[in-house]
């Protein structure tokens, strides 16, 4: 009978260390669901940096605001459901701000989507701080010089 209390408390010590061990490489389910909330922050931003470029290389210049771009959600943070902030820096260059509940490095084992980034012209918006974070994109300059529409 106490060989099973001892086991019964040793299986219990077993599973709370394991249970913290998992905080601390994880973070508690609260942390996961910021991370989460963040990331899904991030792909909107690399997905509106996308269209804000096919919009320079068609129209030949960066939209003023993003109203411009007719877009239903892409511009929408997922978490407050207002639209991200937007300015035009110069003819090429633009930023894109949104406000993050975490911080995101590129070396942090959990952050799956800054190891596999690949994009181009522009940050990985999977890497950021806490707090305001204004990401600095710029088209192509090639995307400003007028076509040639004449046939040969």
């Amino acid at each position: 009978m106490f060989n099973q209390k001892i086991g019964v408390i040793i299986i219990s010590v077993f599973v709370v260390l394991l249970i913290l061990l998992s905080f601390v490489l994880e973070g508690t389910p609260f942390d996961q669901k910021a991370r989460a909330q963040d990331n899904a922050k991030s792909a909107k931003i690399q997905t509106l940096a996308t269209v804000i470029n096919n919009r320079a290389y068609d129209k030949k210049s960066l939209p003023t605001t993003l109203s411009e771009l007719n877009l239903t959600t892409e511009n929408i943070d997922p978490e407050t459901n207002e639209p991200f902030t937007y300015r035009s820096i110069s003819t090429t260059n633009y930023e894109i701000c949104a406000n993050f509940a975490t911080k995101m490095t590129k070396e942090d084992k959990s952050n799956h989507y800054a190891q596999m980034y690949g994009g181009q012209n522009g940050p990985n918006p999977f890497v950021h701080e806490k707090g305001l974070v204004c990401f600095n994109y710029s088209a192509p300059e090639d995307y400003f010089k007028p076509t040639n529409t004449s046939v040969p």
